[in-house]
């Protein structure tokens, strides 16, 4: 079972957690610029600090990068306001009507919002937060089973589930992967990518050598994939889990 302690680097707090892995693993997450190391069960506290410090400066370029990324204004809901579906910007288009709120899209420009003139923003974001998760629904699946079949597994399912630091994760013994709703905003190209990404995972627990053969081999254009995922706008939230 892993651990996790927190050390203080250069005032930079990093999570440590204690895997069944043979390397030391470091990342940068945005949206917070969260710090993250996975480390071997018996590496000394001592030697992941040393590890830290060395790489020390490509932390803080990390968490700079991050800083600076262009982010949305806080949502309002409102006519003429900006949102993402696959890649594509959408304008939005609010028609006051009775019964529930609802999205739904009209062309490919318009992100039409139904709701009653008294409805709260919460309830036409949690409406928007709905309407994403069920364009997940549609989008995830095929994918999912192209690259089961591809890379030759059984039983990989998915859920959906707002996470801080990730755009999904797996459980390699259940074959769950856990999709963040807020990559629906991204191209489908990216999205494709993460799941990809994911499923690796079962084959290669960590980042290493191994890990990465196993992408070029598969999805030889990851990296260009994921340097537009690393810089896409960054949504302006107030995350509650």
């Amino acid at each position: 079972m892993s651990i996790e302690e927190i050390l203080v680097i250069s005032e930079i707090p990093v999570a440590v957690t204690r895997k069944q892995i043979k390397n030391l693993h470091l990342a940068v997450y945005p949206p917070t610029g969260r710090v993250t190391v996975s480390a071997p069960e018996q590496m000394p506290i001592s030697a992941v600090r040393i590890a830290v410090v060395t790489r020390l400066a490509w932390v803080k370029r990390q968490r700079k990068e991050i800083s600076l990324a262009p982010r949305q204004s806080i949502r309002e809901m409102t006519d003429g306001e900006s949102h993402y579906f696959l890649g594509r910007r959408y304008r939005m288009r609010v028609v006051e009507r009775s019964g529930p709120t609802r999205i739904s899209t009209r062309g490919k420009a318009t992100l039409v919002l139904e709701a009653r003139e008294d409805a709260s923003i919460s309830a036409k974001l949690n409406a928007l937060d709905h309407w994403y998760r069920e364009r997940l629904g549609e989008v995830v699946p095929p994918l999912l089973e192209e690259w089961s079949q591809r890379l030759e597994l059984d039983g990989i399912t998915w859920r959906t589930r707002r996470m801080r630091t990730r755009w999904a994760t797996i459980n390699v013994k259940s074959g769950i992967v856990t999709v963040n709703p807020e990559i629906a905003k991204q191209s489908l190209e990216s999205i494709e990518s993460v799941l990809v990404h994911e499923l690796m995972h079962i084959f290669e627990p960590n980042h290493g050598e191994g890990f990465i053969r196993r992408l070029d081999m598969h999805l030889p254009d990851w990296r260009a994939r994921k340097s537009k995922l690393d810089s896409a706008m960054l949504s302006c939230e107030d995350w509650k889990v």
